[in-house]
């Protein structure tokens, strides 16, 4: 049995996304923040965060690492391009991208306006860090014009991008400037999958 444990809002949707788009099925141990900082959960993730997959003897962390560990064991090829291809390199790039270029900033702006305590914050932090987000955003805006997912067909890379996409959302930082990525980001929550991971 695979064991997912959970926060809700964290990366760890992306996960609970996929397992439901695969129809695997799992157990989800959702956790408190102080959860977190028990030695039990220290032993699985070092950094006391979420996600962490546990797959029989794999366990897991980096919600990335855990979508590629899901995709190569269970996926048979689905949701992603044929190795090889043109499409696959795409795939890779939107992929990654949203962990390493759209998340950052966004971090930034819920630990110095949500996490750290009030007189830790830092407004210029937060000015800029919004500032940095738009200009990472902007690609994936560009790239979502006239189509409807950032390949051909939907795959793990819109499993990635969209949870970046929803917390993008959930700091205002879309709206009228950002057309795509609002219709972007209205496909990805209608599909069923997602709505199961969401509730």
């Amino acid at each position: 049995m695979i064991t997912l444990l959970h926060v809700p809002y964290s990366r760890s949707l992306r996960v609970r996304w996929l397992l439901e788009e695969l129809g695997l099925p799992y157990e989800l141990a959702t956790r408190s923040f102080a959860d977190l900082k028990r030695p039990e959960h220290l032993a699985l993730h070092p950094l006391g965060k979420v996600p962490v997959l546990v797959d029989g003897d794999v366990v897991l962390f980096e919600s990335g690492a855990i979508l590629q560990h899901l995709l190569e064991r269970y996926g048979s090829g689905r949701l992603e391009p044929k190795p090889g291809t043109p499409e696959r390199a795409r795939y890779w790039q939107w992929f990654h991208y949203a962990e390493a270029s759209v998340t950052p900033p966004l971090g930034l702006i819920v630990r110095h306006t949500v996490l750290l305590p009030e007189a830790e914050r830092i407004p210029a932090v937060v000015e800029h860090a919004r500032a940095e987000a738009q200009r990472v955003l902007a690609p994936v805006e560009r790239a979502l014009a006239g189509q409807s997912w950032l390949l051909p067909d939907f795959s793990a890379a819109d499993v990635m991008m969209g949870y970046s996409v929803k917390l993008a959302s959930l700091l205002r930082l879309l709206g009228a400037e950002t057309p795509n990525l609002v219709a972007y980001l209205a496909r990805c929550e209608e599909r069923p999958a997602y709505q199961r991971a969401s509730r």
